[in-house]
């Protein structure tokens, strides 16, 4: 270290004087053998309330090193000028997204400047040698603040990946409300530990816990650890497929929004003779967390009660802009499955594609992976392995398909005579739902069951998402804009000058 601050060719002129003491000094500081260090002068000086309030924006690390400078005095040390260049050369580190790779050290102050104000040092040098051997000493110095300066905001400063984008947080205040998250997704879950000797007889693979931020909260994602990930997916989505099609022949589809819309267009065209007609919105709060897993279990034995087998057929091909798309689509019979395809493909505008290949599995096949996967949601924390008993965790490949399967056994439930109701008009889009009907009455007994949790699945709005027409008769639904009066649609898109507008949807 010595020898990296004063340079090897310096370092004979140096022996023996304060500046070779003071080196060795600030070496023992910087690689001291502790691995931790607060430095309680650089928390934030404000309470940070929520996640979004963790974020640093480049005004703040500025700022803070700012700080940095004035609790050590590097001022008066080595002057602003230098102290501007180390702001500039760390703000550079910081935008190539590489300083996290730094290791902890401990923080204490060392008097830098008595090694360049003592009489003694280099006394027997000329005045251009004693110049030079000076700016190189306070190079290699400048060198490694840089590096002390980083290892300091190391301390501070937290990378995340936010949307594929690397963005800076407050450490001690994040930390906290991830603590905080953890301890929500455990009771939530019903987190339990498990027995290694339990985990061994299990032949379920075990998976990786990851808290992400979406909407200025902390949302956990559960990742399948696996050496071939490439095969894990296409897996993955061949099971995805056939379940999807064992759905859809029990009349349980899936709505898009552009489908629902069409749907509350001719609710809308049907009762044109009503002078109001009244929307709602409601959000299934938690509502992956809310599936029983005894429950999703009775459903899909119910849905597979009936053995057979399934042939699933997998195609690639090039869209109109180049873009390979790979599709997978599973019927009663190989030739209707291939047919299914082709249709898919060119809904997907891809006027050539190639079968990859074609399975056939029974309908006892895909129950026993369900079993298997309700059965086995474990993940790890260091040495220690827990299990998720209730509730199928985010981000696993069959989580939205049966949480989908646990909402539509509600509705049969508990809205089954207003299915077909003229009056009444009712669609969902994953957990969220959009209700017209023309007497408002008739919505208050139907939604009693949701927005007040009265049912057997254990189902409750998120009252504060919930949303009624305004005067204007306007809902705002999945981001589309609704006009129950003219019977319009619009979503927010950019426009060209560069402002944002509400753009008609054409059917």
């Amino acid at each position: 270290m010595s020898t990296f601050l004063t340079s090897s060719e310096n370092l004979p002129k140096v022996q023996g004087t304060v500046v070779v003491e003071e080196v060795n000094r600030i070496s023992k500081s910087l690689m001291s053998s502790r691995n931790t260090f607060e430095l309680r002068k650089l928390k934030p000086k404000k309470k940070k309330a929520t996640v979004k309030d963790c974020h640093m924006y480049p005004d703040d690390i500025e700022t803070l090193i700012d700080r940095i400078f004035h609790i050590f005095s590097l001022q008066n040390h080595i002057g602003n000028t230098n102290c501007g260049n180390l702001k500039n050369w760390v703000s550079k580190v910081l935008k190539s997204e590489g300083f996290h790779h730094l290791e902890n050290f401990v923080y204490k102050e060392a008097p830098f400047a008595r090694a360049f104000r003592c009489k003694k040092v280099m006394k027997n040098e000329t005045p251009s040698s004693k110049r030079s051997i000076q700016v190189s000493i306070v190079n290699n110095l400048k060198s490694a603040l840089s590096w002390w300066l980083l290892a300091a905001l190391r301390q501070v400063i937290l990378p995340l990946k936010i949307q594929n984008k690397t963005a800076y947080v407050w450490r001690n205040a994040y930390l906290k409300h991830l603590k905080l998250g953890m301890s929500r997704f455990k009771k939530i879950y019903a987190v339990r530990r498990v027995d290694k000797a339990i985990c061994l007889k299990s032949s379920a693979s075990y998976s990786s816990l990851r808290f992400t931020i979406v909407s200025n909260k902390l949302r956990p994602i559960f990742r399948n650890r696996s050496k071939d990930r490439f095969k894990e997916v296409m897996e993955w989505k061949k099971v995805n497929s056939i379940l999807a099609w064992c759905l859809e022949k029990h009349g349980i589809y899936r709505h898009t929004i552009q489908k629902t819309c069409k749907d509350i267009l001719k609710f809308l065209k049907r009762n044109s003779d009503f002078s109001q007609v009244f929307g709602y919105t409601a959000d299934v709060s938690k509502c992956f967390s809310t599936v029983r897993h005894g429950t999703v279990i009775c459903i899909i034995e119910r849905i597979l009660d009936q053995r057979c087998d399934i042939h699933t057929v997998c195609g690639k091909g090039l869209d109109n802009k180049g873009f390979s798309k790979l599709l997978f689509v599973s019927r009663d019979s190989e030739k209707e499955a291939r047919l299914a395809l082709t249709r898919k493909m060119q809904s997907k505008r891809v006027e050539h594609h190639q079968v990859v290949y074609v399975t056939k599995v029974s309908t006892k096949w895909l129950l026993e992976i369900i079993r298997s996967t309700v059965s086995s949601y474990y993940y790890k924390r260091g040495e220690t392995t827990f299990k998720v008993t209730k509730g199928v965790p985010q981000g696993h490949p069959l989580s939205s398909n049966l949480a989908h399967m646990y909402l539509n056994d509600f509705e049969k439930e508990n809205w089954k005579n207003i299915e077909y109701d003229p009056r009444m008009f009712y669609s969902r889009y994953e957990d969220d739902y959009v209700f017209l009907t023309t007497e408002k009455d008739l919505f208050e007994k139907m939604s009693k069951s949701l927005l007040n949790g009265e049912n057997q699945h254990g189902l409750i709005a998120n009252r504060e998402k919930c949303k009624y027409s305004d005067e204007k008769q306007e809902l705002y639904w999945c981001g589309v804009k609704i006009d129950l009066k003219s019977g319009e649609f619009s979503v927010k898109r950019r426009c060209s000058d560069g402002n944002f507008g509400w753009i008609p949807i054409k059917f």
